[in-house]
C-alpha cells in the first residue's frame, strides 16, 4: 500500500467520519484489540474502586461495553447502551468520543434515524464543549452536519476552520472539500482534494472522496484511483486489527464495493461511447 495510505478504525475526525492515525491515542477504537478490550472489561469488573471513583469506573463500564458492541458490529445495543448512559447523566469526554463513533458506523453502514441524527448532533456538541478551541472536535461538529444533512451549518463551520489554519491537516481539507461537493460545488472541491491529494491521504475515505469529486472533470484518473482503492482495501482487509474488528471490516468493504460500483460504471460509460 501506498505510504501515507492507512486505514483505521476510528471515526473521530474526518467528513466520513473515518478519522487518520493522529488520534489513535485518545480513541478506545484504534488503541485496543479485541482481546485487550475484553481484558480490560474483566478488570474493571473485578475491581472494587472507593466510593469516590464509582461513577468514574461505571462510565468506564460503559464505554468498554459499547467498544465491544460497536467492533461487533451491534450498532443499535452500542447507541442504545450509550443513550441510556446519557440520559442519567453518566458522562465523559471519552463516553462522548465512543458514542460519537457508534453513530458514525451505523451513519455510514446502515443509516441513522432522524432521531438519531439529532442525537449524533448533541454527541458531537457536548463532545466540543469539553474542549472548545480543540480544532480536531470542531472539525467533527461540522463532519457530522454535513453528514447528518445540516449543510448550511455544516459547511459554514468546515469554511472558518479550513480558512482559519494555516497548517491545514488533511481531516480538515477533507470535510471542507467533501461539505462543498455534497453541497453540489463540485468545482470548488476540486482544489481543495487536489491540496489532498498532493500531501497523500491518510485513508481510504479521504481517498475515496478525492476519486469521487475527481470524477466529476478527468473520469480517466478518477478510475485508476479507484482501482488503487480497491486494491488499497483488500490490503487493509489482511490486517489483523482489522480483522478482528467487524465494524472495521465492513465499512472497509462498503469502500472497496462503492469504488469497484464507479470502476464499472465508468468504464460501461467508456465503452457504450463507441
Amino acid at each position: 500500500m501506498k505510504k501515507g495510505i492507512r486505514f483505521c478504525a476510528t471515526f473521530l475526525v474526518g467528513a466520513f467520519l473515518l478519522a487518520g492515525c493522529s488520534v489513535k491515542s485518545m480513541n478506545p477504537f484504534a488503541a485496543k484489540s479485541q482481546s485487550s478490550v475484553q481484558k480490560d472489561e474483566v478488570k474493571q469488573l473485578s475491581e472494587k474502586p472507593a466510593k469516590d471513583d464509582q461513577e468514574k469506573v461505571d462510565i468506564d463500564r460503559v464505554v468498554v461495553q459499547m467498544v465491544n458492541e460497536t467492533r461487533a458490529g451491534f450498532f443499535d445495543k452500542a447507541i442504545s447502551i450509550g443513550e441510556s448512559a446519557f440520559e442519567q447523566g453518566r458522562q465523559s469526554e471519552k463516553f462522548l468520543d465512543t458514542l460519537a463513533v457508534a453513530y458514525g458506523y451505523k451513519n455510514q453502514l446502515e443509516g441513522l434515524t432522524d432521531r438519531e441524527k439529532e442525537k449524533y448532533v448533541e454527541t458531537a456538541r457536548l463532545l466540543l464543549a469539553t474542549d472548545p478551541t480543540n480544532t480536531a472536535k470542531k472539525n467533527l461538529l461540522a463532519a457530522v452536519l454535513i453528514d447528518t444533512g445540516n449543510f448550511n451549518e455544516g459547511n459554514k463551520l468546515a469554511a472558518e476552520i479550513y480558512n482559519a489554519s494555516p497548517q491545514k491537516t488533511k481531516e480538515v481539507m477533507d470535510t471542507y472539500g467533501w461539505g462543498l461537493y455534497k453541497a453540489g460545488k463540485a468545482k470548488e472541491a476540486l482544489p481543495v482534494f487536489q491540496a489532498l491529494m498532493q500531501a497523500g491521504p491518510d485513508n481510504l475515505s479521504q481517498t475515496y472522496h478525492t476519486a469521487v469529486v475527481l470524477e466529476t472533470v478527468d473520469k480517466a484518473k478518477a478510475l485508476s484511483l479507484y482501482k488503487k482503492i480497491v486494491d488499497w482495501a483488500n490490503n487493509a482487509l489482511t490486517w489483523e486489527e482489522n480483522r478482528d474488528n467487524l465494524a472495521s471490516t465492513a465499512l472497509i468493504n462498503k469502500i472497496k464495493k462503492d469504488a469497484q460500483d464507479a470502476i464499472n460504471r465508468i468504464q460501461l460509460r467508456g465503452r457504450s461511447a463507441y
